[in-house]
Order: C-alpha cells, then structure tokens, then sequence
C-alpha cells in the first residue's frame, strides 16, 4: 500500500508543472536557455585558461572574460534567439508555387479528360423547353405576398 502511495506522488509531481523537465532538445531555446554542458564550447585554450580562471573568485575576471564566457556556453542571447529567421522568404514563394500548379494541373485536366458538353447545354430552344417544363411541374413555386395568386 506505501509503494502505492509513493509511486502515485511521483507520478503527481512528475507531471505537475513545478516539477523539473528534462530538455528534450540539444538547442538552447527562449523557453530553454540553457547551457550546453561542461565543456561543451570550450576548445580552444584560451577558453580553457578562462574556465580554470572562473573557478576562482569572479571579481578577478574582467567584463570581456566574462562576456567571452558566457558566449561559450550560451552560444545565442536572447536578442539573436527572439530575432526572425527569414524562413517566411522561403515558405511564401513555395506554398505559391504548390498552389499554381495544382490550379493549372486542375484547369489542364478539366480541359482535356473531363467529360464534353452535352449536346443542350447551351441550345436555346432546350433551355426554352427546360423551362415551359418546369412551368408545367409547377416546380419552385413562389407562394407568399408577392405571388401573382395573392393578389
């Protein structure tokens, strides 16, 4: 019964909001500006020299070290992070391109494999007669004040 509980409360706080989240993404990003590990930019030696020197006291670190530190392992600032990344001049031309030819694919396939006109389509005496029929039917009737028979 006390494992139950136990595991109940760390299923509970593993998906509460408070609880910590593991970054899924190697990327630092302005939700998840963190860094990107010991030792993960430091190559050249001078960075390396610079790393040793921080582990002292940082009153002895001048404003560019520190700068050029946290520029090792913050590779962006929020500045460069937040600023747009031009891939809409990408995207617009594509999607308008995709949609050009699938309007000129529908128009070449509507003229060349759809059916033919029927032979009425456009005859003004089968349209006279369509209409003498629907008369006839007394299809669509218009009933109501304006109606002929209301008055």
């Amino acid at each position: 019964f006390e494992v139950g509980i136990k595991m109940a409360f760390m299923v509970r706080r593993f998906f509460s909001s408070s609880a910590p989240r593991l970054r899924t993404s190697a990327k630092p990003t302005v939700a998840t500006p963190a860094p990107l590990g010991q030792g993960a930019r430091l190559e050249t030696a001078e960075l390396q020299q610079l790393a040793q020197k921080a582990k002292g006291p940082w009153s002895g670190l001048s404003k560019e070290e520190v700068v050029q530190l946290y520029r090792a392992q913050f590779p962006q600032t929020f500045k460069e992070m937040k600023a747009p990344s031009g891939d809409y001049k990408i995207v617009i031309p594509v999607v308008t391109a995709g949609c050009l030819i699938a309007v000129w694919l529908a128009d070449f396939l509507r003229r060349t494999v759809g059916p033919t006109q029927p032979h009425t389509f456009n005859n003004p005496e089968w349209e006279a007669a369509g209409r003498e029929k629907l008369l006839k039917q007394k299809a669509n009737p218009i009933s109501g004040m304006s109606s002929k028979a209301h008055a």
